[in-house]
């Protein structure tokens, strides 16, 4: 079997962006397709997702109202209004969970938890699960491009892009930052070479009678569709992926190519805000102009199979922690036990939150078939909420996470 440090090495050799007639068919339709975005270090849900105004345990920033927009009640601040107009645009195909429990207050942990349902390191993320469960269909079935990558014993179907790594590999000009003399083959050689080993591939495949054989043809047969597929990036990736927006370029380009199922990246925020909590405003406007930015291209951008990429692709923004409800000596917030994500896309409910925060900030559950609330419920299990995600990818959570249920009140 071709193994992916074997095919990126030999990719990295030819810089041609040519199909292979006759080795390439048409792409079955590969399912819904993931991007998450990941604030690292902990937002805080009180700047938007927890209007607590009436609360005598909590602070709320000064100039901070209630907002009501459809059926979300939100904080909004003259500060920002990228978020006002997120949830006026995007509302009705956004759902938010509030009130999600991740258990620690230490950042790996709460890591682990809100990508896994598992404080123990050892379980396998969201994007890593929905990649594999597709894996024979995308070179590179979860692309971390920055951001949290746990995929467990499901290390096959995860590819880092490093920055600007993957874009090199792409092009061919990874080579120009290598000890070797020259660079790679031009684009007419390039073109010879893919020529000649898709010739020797079709005789290869043609020549297998055994058992054994025919295995490794079709292996074989799957790196060359791959290598295709990975070809077509060629030009549409960023140089480097040092910006939010070019993470969404190099994410956008990966979905519409085919050759990723789940990508992970993160925004530009320093969201661990211990010492001055003001930082978080203008975080969580530049934020949601991202997501908003991300969701406009997957609407003007074109699947695999023609159709927008914003009809089958489920966005999920998430961060491993919130902030304390009380600021502290140095007006910062310290790490919290629960935050809240959002799910935005057509395969949602939309236009609801599901959880919510008590007096204290503590998590409010849910009943999971109807996502209506549970007094009862301390929070709302994080793998649940890693539950419902796969079943918007059609995975089966029950083998993964007997113990959770997903919320089907969140499904559409």
């Amino acid at each position: 079997m071709i193994n992916r440090r074997q095919f990126l090495g030999a990719l990295a050799g030819s810089a041609a962006l040519v199909g292979l007639p006759g080795l390439v068919g048409a792409q079955a339709a590969a399912g819904r397709r993931f991007v998450f975005v990941f604030a690292q270090g902990g937002w805080d849900p009180l700047c938007v997702f927890a209007p607590l105004f009436d609360s005598p345990f909590v602070d709320m920033e000064p100039e901070a109202e209630r907002m009501r927009v459809g059926g979300f009640d939100l904080v909004d601040h003259p500060a920002r209004p990228g978020v006002r107009r997120f949830f006026e645009t995007w509302g009705p195909v956004t759902t938010v969970f509030n009130g999600i429990s991740t258990r620690s207050v230490a950042h790996d942990v709460c890591t682990y938890v809100a990508m896994t349902g598992s404080s123990s390191g050892s379980e396998s993320d969201w994007p890593s699960l929905i990649g594999h469960a597709e894996l024979g269909r995308y070179s590179m079935p979860s692309l971390v491009i920055n951001g949290p990558a746990l995929p467990g014993n499901l290390e096959v179907a995860v590819a880092r892009a490093g920055e600007g790594q993957l874009g090199g590999l792409v092009r061919g000009d990874i080579v120009l930052d290598t000890d070797l003399n020259g660079g790679g083959p031009g684009a007419r050689a390039g073109l010879l070479l893919d020529r000649f080993v898709a010739r020797r591939a079709e005789r290869a495949l043609a020549a297998m009678k055994t058992e054994g054989g025919r295995r490794l043809a079709s292996e074989l047969d799957t790196s060359l569709r791959q290598s295709v597929q990975l070809k077509k990036l060629q030009g549409d990736l960023p140089l480097e992926a040092y910006s939010f927006r070019s993470r969404v370029d190099m994410a956008v380009a990966a979905l519409s190519a085919g050759v990723s199922r789940a990508v992970t990246l993160t925004d530009d925020g320093v969201w661990d805000t211990h010492d001055d909590n003001a930082p978080q405003s203008p975080q969580f406007e530049a934020l949601f102009n991202g997501l908003t930015n991300l969701l406009e291209r997957l609407t003007s951008t074109p699947g695999p199979e023609g159709l927008p990429l914003i009809d089958d692709t489920v966005v999920v923004m998430l961060s491993e922690m919130g902030r304390t409800p009380k600021y502290n000596a140095t007006v910062g917030r310290d790490h919290w036990p629960y935050t809240s994500a959002m799910i935005i896309g057509n395969a949602t409910a939309g236009g609801r939150q599901i959880g919510a925060y008590d007096l204290q900030f503590s998590g409010v559950g849910v009943d999971p078939a109807s996502g209506d609330l549970d007094p009862d419920a301390l929070g709302v299990a994080a793998e649940d909420f890693g539950a419902t995600l796969l079943a918007l990818a059609d995975v089966d959570p029950a083998p993964i996470l007997p113990t959770a249920a997903p919320i089907l009140g969140a499904l559409r």
